[in-house]
């Protein structure tokens, strides 16, 4: 059924006559009823009696007009909500890495809380993944795709990483020219293998000799120990923006990027307020894409 011929259905009932509708809707009463007769043959059924006092709707029609007063309710509910989206309340509570927490997430907070400004967050900052059925928290930012066919997950960037020190121990030289040369410069590495196994992948077959005098579990205390001078350490490109004496060691090195997912329960990715967050943060990771791949840089191809 045509949604036009609907609402002519519709204006009729409310005018009471052919001749009523018409003028309210500007347009002549013979393509009024053109129009209803039109509706009667895709119903298979009368809607209109003429009647002393004027237009008379019959059963079928009446229910026809009962159930567009439903949806035409129903979009006015839906076109409020979307309204007063910025008065959606709650607490929602998102979980990420620590370079990703703080060096992306915390800076998009205000904007978050512009649009929703009567939502509340946890931001839980764990390098592990945490347990969304379990509810250990609503929406989770990892580095890896889920394999649990109950969460609802979206790839939203890629976050671009590459090798970092200090300027004044490269300034002391000699600084690296070719991969190989790291074997001989000490590297700020990962004491937890199957929490950072990407990391641990590749300076193991990068670098098989590599020397780690200084490891940590904090991605932060990494990059602030390679700018005290302490070291070579594998640094997100957003993350080494927050500490001004880093540079990019060997910058033409293709280290691929990690995949940036933005994962939710599948029962809570479909409620409010955390689809609304959802959503958002979606928005905001399509924005910084080229931010969070580092795009002065040549693109690798995402690790397995």
């Amino acid at each position: 059924m045509r949604w036009d011929r609907l609402q002519i259905l519709h204006a009729v009932a409310e005018a009471g006559s052919l001749s009523d509708a018409a003028r309210r809707l500007h347009l002549s009463q013979p393509t009024v009823s053109r129009q209803i007769a039109a509706l009667e043959r895709e119903t298979g059924t009368r809607l209109l009696l003429r009647g002393v006092g004027g237009t008379i709707l019959t059963p079928a029609a009446e229910q026809l007009v009962a159930d567009l007063g439903l949806m035409g309710r129903a979009a006015e509910s839906l076109s409020r909500q979307l309204d007063r989206g910025g008065r959606i309340g709650g607490r929602v509570r998102i979980t990420a890495t620590e370079g990703l927490a703080i060096a992306w997430l915390v800076p998009q907070l205000p904007l978050l809380q512009k649009v929703l400004p009567a939502l509340a967050l946890d931001v839980i900052v764990e390098n592990h993944s945490l347990d969304l059925a379990r509810r250990e928290a609503d929406i989770a930012i990892r580095l890896h795709e889920p394999d649990d066919p109950d969460l609802s997950g979206r790839m939203v960037a890629e976050l671009g990483i590459g090798l970092y020190a200090a300027a004044g121990y490269l300034a002391a030289g000699p600084a690296p020219q070719r991969l190989a040369d790291l074997a001989g410069h000490p590297l700020i590495g990962f004491p937890d293998r199957a929490q950072f196994f990407w990391q641990h992948r590749w300076l193991s077959e990068q670098l098989p000799t590599g020397l780690q005098p200084l490891r940590s579990n904090s991605l932060l205390t990494q990059a602030a120990a390679a700018e005290a001078g302490l070291g070579i350490a594998l640094v997100a490109h957003v993350v080494a923006q927050r500490f001004p004496a880093l540079q990019p060691v060997l910058p033409g090195l293709d280290i691929p990027r990690l995949p940036i997912w933005l994962v939710a329960h599948m029962d809570q990715r479909r409620s409010q307020p955390t689809a609304s967050v959802f959503d958002r943060l979606a928005e905001r990771f399509a924005a910084t894409r080229a931010e969070l791949a580092g795009s002065d840089r040549a693109a690798a191809p995402t690790p397995p």
